[in-house]
Formats: C-alpha cells, structure tokens, sequence
C-alpha cells in the first residue's frame, strides 16, 4: 500500500481516523489545500528546507526526477 504512495495527502481526520479518504481532488477542499501548501511554502522558504525544490516541482515527475539526480547522487 506505501509503495506507491501519491505525493500529497489531504484528510479530514476528525472524520477520517485511519486517513483512508484522500481528499486532494475533492473540490471542497481546493481552498483550504492551497492555503496549507502555501504555509508550508513559506515554512520552507524561511528554515532553508533542502526539500523545498521537490515540494515546488511536484506536479512535474521529471522535474523531480532530476531534482533527486542532481541533489541526492548515489
């Protein structure tokens, strides 16, 4: 089940204990899915987080394709 996992996850936990209803593309949730990824952008950005590049290129597998080749080398 966790090796495939999607890159981002989204749960409404007080309904949703064992997170098993992933609620990214549910449109009732855009708005407040945006908010966090921007918090957690911004979160980055301030502690220099070496993540930061891989959390602004996750709509793009190929990009972080080369972000891992490029950053974290065998």
């Amino acid at each position: 089940m966790f090796r495939d996992r999607v890159l981002e996850e989204f749960y409404g936990l007080q309904a949703d204990l064992d997170c098993t209803n992933n609620l990214m593309d549910n449109p009732e949730y855009k708005g407040h899915i945006e908010k966090y990824q921007a918090d957690l952008n911004q979160w980055m950005t301030n502690h220099k987080k070496p993540g930061l590049r891989m959390f602004e290129h996750r709509d793009s597998k190929e990009k972080m394709k080369n972000d891992i080749k490029n950053h974290y080398p065998k």
